[in-house]
């Protein structure tokens, strides 16, 4: 069984309903998420929940430093780190933005990816000031990409992946909407941009991690029509890793009525946690080489996201009202 609680009954759905959610050093959970009207943050310090208003705003994302101390992006758009003492919020830009992802570098340094328009821009803070560069002008680029994904490895090296929206010929009742997925690394003051898989239609993407290696990670979809008297859209979600060589492929789920991808996590292990949708929310891992569903709620297929504790269990968040779902410990 899964162990829930309300958060907070005045969380918001604007913004989309981002709620991301990270876990600090004792496994305990942290989440961030938009309230009436303010960003909020709330953590978890054992026996009950302490919820602070930060600022007018949407949440966009979440990281725990070495610390502890949350660093969040939001609104359009602005970076906010709590010090101890206060919330030290500072401007990144004045480009309009839904979301942003955010990482923090091995120095504690903040580090943004956003679309604005037809840009993908990329922001580092040195401490005291940001400077933001453009990657690529698309004007395929979505208008809304909440899992545009920022990971920094072992050597501060940024990795963006993200999409750029195009069309294909279904055979069932023709034209249909397929994502090009595509890799940016930054390399000696360059962007090099790759082309993910491009031969396969893609539907959708989810989000990208790195391993321990610095291999990335991501989930994606692929979608056809059941028949063209009865269009009802089904999707086969696919989870994909880089070797070092070569991307393996692997099917997580087929037939899914959802078209919310749902969210990827790695464990301690660097095994793979997904989640998806299939009437409500689906959780997977892999153990061995079987993957393993466990039925989380019915209610929802919000957007929703995953943290891995140290003993591989896993806590989810999401938004009815917020809701924070932890699964009792157990051998992993």
């Amino acid at each position: 069984s899964w162990n829930i609680q309300i958060i907070d009954q005045n969380a918001s759905g604007v913004g989309y309903g981002f709620c991301p959610i990270s876990l600090d050093s004792d496994d305990n959970p942290c989440i961030v998420y938009s309230g009436h009207p303010s960003v909020r943050y709330a953590s978890w310090n054992g026996s009950n929940w302490n919820i602070q208003k930060i600022a007018y705003g949407s949440a966009h994302d979440l990281v725990l430093d070495t610390n502890d101390n949350p660093h969040i992006t939001f609104g359009h758009l602005a970076y906010a780190c709590w010090n101890g003492t206060w919330w030290d919020i500072q401007t990144v830009s004045t480009d309009y933005t839904v979301y942003s992802a955010l990482a923090l570098d091995s120095y504690g340094n903040p580090h943004v990816a956003y679309i604005t328009g037809d840009e993908l821009k990329y922001g580092s803070s040195n401490g005291s000031s940001w400077t933001i560069q453009t990657v690529t002008v698309d004007k395929n680029l979505p208008d809304i990409n909440p899992w545009l994904s920022l990971e920094l490895d072992s050597n501060n090296i940024p990795h963006l992946m993200y999409y750029t929206e195009s069309s294909y010929v279904d055979q069932t009742i023709g034209g249909a909407r397929s994502v090009n997925i595509k890799l940016a690394v930054l390399s000696n003051s360059h962007w090099n941009i790759e082309p993910v898989l491009s031969s396969l239609n893609f539907s959708n993407f989810g989000n990208m991690v790195l391993d321990s290696n610095d291999n990335p990670h991501f989930i994606c979809t692929q979608s056809h029509y059941l028949s063209a008297e009865n269009p009802m859209l089904l999707s086969t979600i696919f989870y994909i890793s880089w070797d070092g060589s070569t991307w393996n492929i692997q099917t997580v789920a087929s037939n899914s009525t959802s078209s919310n991808i749902g969210f990827l996590t790695l464990g301690p292990d660097d095994r793979p946690h997904i989640l998806h949708f299939a009437d409500g929310i689906i959780y997977t891992r892999l153990t061995g080489t079987t993957w393993q569903n466990y039925t989380v709620d019915i209610k929802s297929d919000r957007l929703c996201q995953l943290a891995i504790d140290s003993n591989g269990n896993p806590h989810l968040s999401y938004l009815l009202s917020l809701i924070h779902i932890s699964e009792p410990t157990r051998p992993y």
